[in-house]
């Protein structure tokens, strides 16, 4: 919670954006409250988007939609462990939600209208790029990257315009210049005692009960460089966690890659360009990984933007198929013997395996019913 109370009553300072409009709005008092309302509608919204996503892609594949569903990290475990979307992550979430919408219903329209449904995709993206990087640096490794490529995969259907290309590298230039801006107010101690010293005195109990005098948490982070997040990391190795996540990394591959490789089989002469496009977004998110600790979080964000993603490619390659005479069903996939075998592993490992959001430890890998 206290990662959401960053604000700028102490001075101009990253990831303050989103305290500052929780302050404005909650008059300084009751935030843990507000923050609570806040990130339940968020994760409400979200999973209304994905349904709409999955059902405007025309999938209708049951078992691709409960793996989807049932992925650790992903929307069934986020609701039954109260984890994930509390996290600063869900926004980005969302934003990237909102485009790929935007982007398939780009695909119905007629051709006259594309263009300027292309131009308030690239707008949304703008907007909300520069939002998300004030809420938290930490788009730039993960929405950017698959927003990129996203936004880079409707232009190419897009005829040459002027105001998309202005838009498409204004998106690309801005968000790192915003980073290495944010990058250098990064705050201090005393900043951080500034920001504390704001939020009322009962939320500051609710936060540090027995201390509620004294930062804590992320706002005592704030002033941290890039030496301090990689000595977060040396905290995987020093608990012995870093045994533990290989169940997740390789488990959750596999889940993305069963879904991708149903999904791709609608039309098995674009898989190729279907694989690469969706592993290339996931080793850019993947840099995230890199320099900070919180594996669980970074997963969690990777999985659920390749499921949009591979739902709006699986779209795009549907339309295209539709023009030339009928998509092929991925339904009939699962009437192969090791296909079923595979989808009956991976929905075990799904069901038994909670992914933590960071600090591992063995009594936290499995999910409590």
């Amino acid at each position: 919670m206290a990662e959401w109370l960053i604000n700028y009553e102490g001075g101009f300072v990253r990831r303050g954006l989103a305290g500052q409009l929780l302050y404005w709005i909650g008059s300084g008092s009751n935030l843990i409250s507000l923050i609570n309302r806040m990130t339940l509608m968020l994760y409400f919204c979200y999973f209304i988007l994905f349904i709409a996503l999955y059902r405007l892609a025309k999938i209708q594949n049951l078992p691709i939609f409960l793996l989807s569903i049932l992925v650790p990290g992903g929307i069934f475990q986020m609701g039954m462990t109260a984890q994930f979307f509390t996290r600063k992550e869900i926004l980005f979430l969302m934003l990237f939600g909102i485009l790929c919408l935007i982007y398939l219903l780009t695909l119905r329209k007629k051709s006259k209208n594309q263009s300027n449904n292309h131009i308030l995709l690239l707008l949304v993206a703008l907007v909300g790029g520069i939002f998300c990087t004030f809420v938290h640096e930490g788009y730039l490794f993960m929405g950017y990257p698959i927003t990129v490529i996203l936004l880079w995969t409707a232009l190419k259907t897009e005829p040459k315009k002027s105001v998309s290309g202005f838009l498409f590298g204004a998106y690309v230039v801005l968000i790192p210049l915003l980073f290495i801006y944010l990058s250098l107010h990064k705050g201090d101690y005393f900043l951080a005692t500034q920001i504390w010293d704001s939020l009322s005195l009962s939320d500051r109990q609710i936060l540090s009960p027995a201390a509620p005098y004294s930062f804590f948490g992320p706002i005592a982070s704030l002033s941290w460089g890039l030496t301090q997040h990689f000595l977060t990391l040396y905290g995987v190795f020093a608990t012995g966690a870093y045994i533990y996540w290989p169940i997740y990394i390789v488990g959750n591959v596999l889940v993305l890659g069963f879904i991708f490789y149903v999904l791709s089989q609608a039309n098995q002469f674009r898989a190729t360009a279907f694989f690469k496009t969706l592993i290339l977004a996931g080793l850019c998110i993947a840099t995230m990984f890199f320099i900070a600790a919180d594996w669980g979080r970074w997963l969690s964000f990777l999985t659920n933007s390749l499921l949009l993603f591979s739902f709006v490619l699986s779209a795009s390659t549907n339309s295209e198929i539709s023009r030339e005479g009928g998509a092929r069903s991925t339904t009939a996939i699962f009437s192969k013997l090791y296909i079923k075998i595979i989808f009956i592993a991976l929905i075990m490992y799904s069901l038994v395996f909670r992914l933590p959001e960071c600090c591992l430890s063995p009594h936290m890998i499995f999910m409590s019913y």
